[in-house]
């Protein structure tokens, strides 16, 4: 699947990762720290992914031109390059002012996910800088676009994850029922001072 040009890869982990944490595998509880672990999570991917881009054109526009929303879901940060890859999970909370045309809020509640193994994780990632719509001078980009920068560090024993950059992709449905966005190709987080390779990914509905 592709949003705005990027293909969203490792999403679908994320989710069956939280469907994972629904059956209490691995060496810590199922419930993550806050993750909803009834399930419900799990079929965020499947029910934005069925639907279209939001439109922006003549007569069948629905991004608003004022008021406020909110969306959640989660944050999946695959950290690839590691000597021992695993994944981060975390719970997020975004709002969309679309009179400023700006997007702000967090992810926090995350879990390190190795295989089965499961940790709570402590840390709060800020979404900072998220823009929606068109970008830049002159202008580029789409109605529909979101862009969310994201800083925040995560840790567990022994694991410390800075990460410093920005996801982009789109609004999704008519109406507006929310969005998916990931950061580019060739993006890193810092793991324990060193630069890796990892794909972040941001899912959220509202």
């Amino acid at each position: 699947m592709t949003t705005g040009g990027h293909v969203v890869r490792g999403i679908a982990g994320a989710f069956a990762l939280l469907a994972l944490a629904a059956c209490g595998d691995g060496d810590g509880p199922g419930t993550g720290g806050g993750l909803v672990t009834d399930g419900s999570d799990s079929d965020i991917l499947s029910r934005l992914e069925a639907l279209p881009e939001s439109p922006f054109g003549p007569g069948d526009n629905v991004i608003p031109a004022t008021g406020t929303a909110v969306y959640q879901g989660v944050m999946n940060v695959d950290v690839s390059g590691a000597p021992d890859p695993f994944q981060l999970s975390g719970t997020t909370r975004i709002t969309a002012d679309f009179a400023a045309s700006t997007l702000t809020g967090e992810a926090a509640n995350f879990e390190l996910r190795r295989g089965t193994r499961v940790s709570s994780a402590s840390g709060t990632v800020n979404f900072q800088n998220g823009r929606i719509g068109q970008v830049g001078t002159p202008l580029t980009g789409d109605p529909n676009d979101v862009r969310l920068g994201y800083v925040g560090t995560v840790t567990t024993p022994g694991t410390v994850v800075v990460m410093n950059g920005e996801a982009v992709g789109k609004f999704r449905g008519a109406p507006i029922q929310g969005l998916l966005a990931e950061s580019a190709d060739g993006h890193t987080v810092r793991l324990n001072g060193t630069d890796v390779a990892a794909d972040v990914t941001i899912a959220a509905e509202n």
